[in-house]
């Protein structure tokens, strides 16, 4: 219990020290050169309250900058002064970008949609990728209601769903092909162009790849014997872990 003692020397106690003084104005300066700022807080919207703060949530007061270990939103991020260009969440599981009022990207959990065929992607770098079965980094299709698929096996598209290449036959090889990214063609997709995991390693760094005569398969020796179908399909990137890039010629030979 906080004491006051006047100039007559008598004491007098002061029952709440902190509530002593209760106004709604404090004094403030503007110190706009601090970088590393505790951000205040209360508890609750009324009543008497601490002040608060926490090492999570700071204000670097030179540069503006307000740092978080996460931010939540209910719907947008609009642009100050320019409530026509922003990014948001307008429902669940789906994030979009709007410019000038008009949305002109739409990601979902299965799919990505642009507005306008206007796109420009400067850089695309295509990875290596992994050891396992339909890693892949390229052009994915999901279409053909196809199931029980092989991850890292090559179909063709037969015009209602996905079946197995074979260099014996030129109507399974002719066509749209594509490596098999898991067992339904419309969830994990097929592959039509890129860098991808074959569940069967084909051959040596380098060597040029072509359909098989081994169902959904390539080989690096081209097939032999009439009537067999002779079409490239890209070329082996590594000797044992299946890693290819796919890239099937427009072209086939019927021997």
């Amino acid at each position: 219990m906080a004491k006051y003692i006047p100039a007559n020397n008598s004491l007098t106690t002061v029952t709440n020290a902190t509530n002593a003084t209760n106004t709604t104005n404090v004094t403030v300066a503007d110190e706009s050169a601090d970088t590393s700022c505790n951000v205040l807080f209360v508890t609750a919207a009324t009543g008497d309250l601490p002040p608060k703060s926490g090492t999570n949530l700071t204000f670097n007061s030179n540069t503006g900058q307000l740092n978080t270990s996460a931010l939540t939103i209910a719907d947008y991020i609009i642009h100050s002064g320019d409530d026509n260009n922003k990014i948001g969440f307008p429902s669940n599981d789906t994030f979009t970008i709007t410019t000038n009022n008009i949305v002109r990207f739409t990601q979902t959990t299965t799919r990505s949609t642009f507005a306008s065929t206007d796109v420009r992607i400067p850089v695309r770098e295509l990875q290596i990728t992994g050891e396992t079965a339909g890693n892949h980094d390229g052009d994915v299709v999901k279409f053909g209601g196809t199931e029980s698929l092989a991850a890292g096996r090559v179909y063709f598209y037969d015009g209602s769903g996905w079946a197995l290449v074979d260099a014996e036959a030129e109507s399974t090889t002719k066509g749209l092909l594509a490596v098999a990214l898991g067992e339904e063609s419309d969830e994990a997709g097929m592959l039509i162009r890129g860098m991808v995991t074959l569940s069967i390693d084909p051959g040596n760094a380098g060597d040029q790849l072509f359909v098989s005569e081994t169902d959904g398969q390539v080989t690096t020796t081209p097939p032999t014997g009439t009537g067999k179908v002779v079409r490239r399909v890209g070329y082996c990137l590594d000797s044992t872990n299946g890693q290819i890039y796919f890239n099937p010629d427009n072209h086939y030979t019927v021997l």
